[in-house]
């Protein structure tokens, strides 16, 4: 249940970070708050979702370079990467569309702050970094140097 979370408020993140939203900090806190991910009843587990999903973006933030951000996929996806790798594709260019001047068919959305200083770019690629590893992470961890989703 909490990968499955995690998942798909990672997801979320990547849309709204690929559609125009001004910074990361942002695109979370919306995604923190939205109903349709985190119902009512469960708001210890969404408190958990974006605490983890948190860690795990700022660890991918901390151990990447800028050539695994701007391309995180180097050698190609794997067969088991294919989807991961068409969605950070569309939204590549989804934020490249909007960030266009209007005058070429885009929408001029090009105000974007990162504290870290990235690129809306390369926080779609730090996002889909983020969602490799989730994929990769057991569900229960074996102590702190091997965590796992639950914790």
């Amino acid at each position: 249940m909490m990968r499955h979370t995690l998942t798909k408020a990672l997801e979320m993140v990547r849309a709204r970070v690929a559609s125009g939203d001004p910074d990361l900090h942002c695109a979370l806190h919306f995604v923190a708050r939205s109903r349709r991910l985190f119902p009512e009843p469960t708001a210890a587990l969404a408190e958990k979702a974006v605490v983890l999903m948190d860690k795990l973006l700022d660890g991918i933030r901390y151990d990447a370079t800028p050539q695994e951000l701007d391309s995180p996929f180097p050698a190609g996806p794997t067969e088991q990467q294919i989807l991961r790798y068409r969605g950070w594709m569309e939204a590549c260019l989804t934020a490249r569309r909007n960030m266009a001047p209007p005058g070429r068919g885009g929408l001029g959305l090009d105000t974007w702050s990162d504290v870290g200083g990235l690129t809306r770019l390369q926080a779609l690629g730090l996002v889909t970094l983020a969602l490799e590893r989730l994929s990769r992470m057991p569900e229960f961890g074996a102590g702190p140097l091997f965590p796992g989703v639950r914790g």
